[in-house]
């Protein structure tokens, strides 16, 4: 078990000491919510992160853009921002949450939190003796005792954090079958192409339309052509979020034909339009990369 922890919560401020293969805590804390207190996160407008968020007591409820999951004691939440994502405190009467959480960045961590999500899904089963949680309970010591820590010491704390969490997740419980990784890869290096078509994935898998879009739905829970619309809206979010690319380059780099579709085509699946999303992170104060 893991030892009571005093509810505190830190973001974390280091001066940056080196600018590539960064694995940043950002934030850190345990938390712990009752309702009727509000506790509700829409990950589409959220700035870029990486949040891993394990519960202790009481449930949450995560919904991964497609179907809402509940988060009981013993599971964590792998997510990376922003996404098509969302995680709450349920309604109603004794509802709680309680939960060990870090906010994670750097191009260093994010590569890890992508890979560990496309490997084993945003909801993780972990025993709460397990390394990374100890890990994490350290570094959460060490901020309470307002021991001094570096640049270097918290992004080593992170890195060993995602490497030990690679490493008790392991392989994968489910594989996923050859034909369906094939045409994820497809959409992974194609998506940016506007004459990319579901057919085109099935060729790449090597079925017939038909069946490789049955397989795909059977092995993932969603549609080939909701995939590659998914992959579209995370590089457009990225895009939006973190660089001034002009919208209307931002629509051809992920795969519109025209800005209009990708504009009414990001409303309908985000709820809002992409030049809202870009204002609403100005307005919060949030710095764009000089990237083009």
């Amino acid at each position: 078990m893991l030892p009571v922890l005093p509810r505190q919560e830190f973001g974390v401020s280091t001066v940056p000491r080196f600018d590539r293969h960064r694995c940043e805590v950002r934030g850190l804390g345990l938390g712990d919510h009752r309702a009727p207190a509000a506790y509700d996160f829409d990950n589409r407008h959220r700035s870029v992160a990486g949040l891993f968020q394990y519960t202790l007591a009481g449930e949450g409820r995560f919904d991964d853009g497609h179907t809402e999951h509940a988060v009981p004691p013993g599971t964590a939440m792998l997510i990376e921002i922003p996404s098509p994502t969302r995680y709450r405190l349920p309604r109603g009467d004794g509802a709680r949450w309680r939960f060990l959480w870090v906010m994670l960045g750097g191009d260093a961590g994010l590569y890890h939190v992508r890979r560990l999500v496309a490997r084993h899904g945003s909801l993780l089963a972990l025993p709460e003796s397990s390394p990374p949680l100890d890990t994490l309970r350290e570094l959460h010591a060490a901020l309470v005792e307002d021991r001094p820590l570096d640049d270097l010491s918290i992004n080593l704390a992170a890195h060993r954090f995602l490497l030990e969490l690679d490493r008790t997740l392991g392989e994968p419980r489910e594989a996923v079958p050859e034909p369906v990784r094939l045409a994820q890869r497809a959409i992974d290096a194609r998506y940016s192409d506007p004459t990319l078509r579901v057919d085109d994935l099935a060729e790449a898998a090597g079925f017939s339309k038909y069946h490789f879009c049955r397989l795909y739905r059977q092995s993932t829970g969603v549609s080939p052509y909701t995939a590659l619309l998914d992959r579209r809206m995370r590089a457009a979010l990225d895009l939006l979020t973190t660089t001034p690319t002009p919208i209307k380059q931002i629509a051809r780099r992920c795969g519109f034909k025209d800005v209009s579709w990708f504009g009414a085509t990001f409303k309908r699946l985000m709820g809002t339009p992409p030049a809202a999303v870009r204002r609403r992170h100005r307005d919060l104060g949030v710095g764009l990369d000089a990237r083009s």
